[in-house]
């Protein structure tokens, strides 16, 4: 004869239940190699999951600290320059952006790149901030007839907006070898 069940106080019904939401609380189900599996959930901070919480509230300087390098916000940076400078030498390509001013300190964006050999793409991007130094791939160009749009950065992304002239420098021209240096480059007119 099977063994009858017993009936729960309402007090257990209670601990039960409260343990039950503790539980749903803790953990989560999640699908592994076809399997459901109870997993902890990821911490939560005010109810934000921890890595988004931090991208939100963290200082740049806490960020750095912590080494947390990729989340910190650059903001666009904003260049106006009087001229560009195309510049082609064999299998070297060099756009420079400036106001021709002839000093030392003088405000300026340069990019470089070599296709004498295989590389991937990598450029060279050069400016008198330099936070803006840096070798490596262009993420994305965009180049309108006085604008230049660019995003770039290995470790830290930097977004770019260059302002322009084209008082010597043909906009073919400019286009033209932009697209030599980074194929991606975008053209719009």
């Amino acid at each position: 004869m099977p063994k009858a069940k017993k009936k729960l106080t309402t007090a257990q019904k209670r601990a039960r239940k409260k343990s039950k939401v503790e539980r749903q609380k803790k953990y989560m189900w999640v699908l592994m190699n076809g399997k459901q599996v109870r997993v902890k959930r990821p911490p939560m901070i005010e109810g934000i999951d921890a890595d988004e919480y931090i991208q939100q509230n963290a200082d740049p300087i806490w960020l750095h600290q912590n080494e947390m390098w990729e989340y910190i916000q650059t903001d666009e940076e904003l260049f106006e320059f009087k001229t560009v400078s195309v510049t082609k030498s064999g299998d070297y390509y060099q756009v420079v952006f400036l106001d021709g001013l002839d000093t030392e300190d003088e405000p300026y964006f340069m990019i470089q790149r070599q296709i004498e050999f295989p590389d991937g793409g990598i450029c060279y991007f050069e400016s008198h901030n330099e936070n803006l130094v840096e070798h490596c791939k262009a993420k994305s160009v965009l180049l309108s007839t006085n604008t230049l749009r660019l995003s770039y950065g290995e470790e830290q992304r930097r977004d770019i907006e260059i302002k322009f002239g084209l008082h010597d420098t043909d906009f073919l021209e400019l286009a033209s070898t932009l697209k030599e240096m980074i194929p991606e480059t975008t053209i719009e007119v």
